[in-house]
């Protein structure tokens, strides 16, 4: 029944050649959405760049070799690699992210993007969730009263420290 409900895998399509530290591979494809997918430049027209995009791919997939259904996905493009056709001064990430590069782009980033399923915990019952909840709000409670007794002991020490100066004047 768990199983059902999942939403459905898309299948087929084009993903990234590139790799990260650690032998982790990029999962991006033409299904990930903000996602573009850029072929190798023509070895006819560009051999140059693509002798420099495949350099950029061995060095973590040491045996891969371009064909002509390879592609690098944008997140391996510094933001620098797009052309610029805006004179408005409009914030860098309200921009939408042209579609090509630029003749020269090569890929710079090394990083894999980090795929967010992994980031969730696995599924969790509810006993166990109340109980984390339950625990977070007693962190809070507690944090809550630490900070009454502070606020309630700021007054007294003010008080001492007013005591200590009058007596060291009477002192002096």
């Amino acid at each position: 029944m768990a199983e059902s409900q999942k939403a459905p895998v898309k299948r087929g399509g084009r993903y990234c050649v590139c790799g990260g530290p650690g032998g982790v591979s990029c999962k991006n494809s033409t299904h990930t959405p903000g996602i573009i997918l850029h072929k190798f430049p023509s070895e006819k027209t560009r051999p140059d760049e693509r002798r420099l995009w495949t350099k950029f791919v061995r060095r973590h997939r040491t045996n891969f070799s371009p064909t002509q259904y390879s592609v690098v996905c944008s997140a391996h493009f510094e933001p620098s690699c797009y052309p610029q056709s805006f004179s408005l001064d409009i914030p860098e990430h309200l921009r939408p992210k042209a579609r090509y590069l630029k003749p020269d782009a090569l890929p710079t980033i090394d990083a894999v993007p980090v795929e967010t399923d992994k980031l969730k915990s696995t599924p969790v019952s509810k006993r166990q969730s109340r109980m984390v909840n339950m625990k977070r709000e007693d962190a809070i409670k507690r944090q809550k009263e630490r900070r009454q007794k502070t606020v309630q002991l700021i007054p007294a020490a003010l008080e001492q420290d007013t005591l200590l100066a009058s007596q060291n004047e009477l002192l002096a």
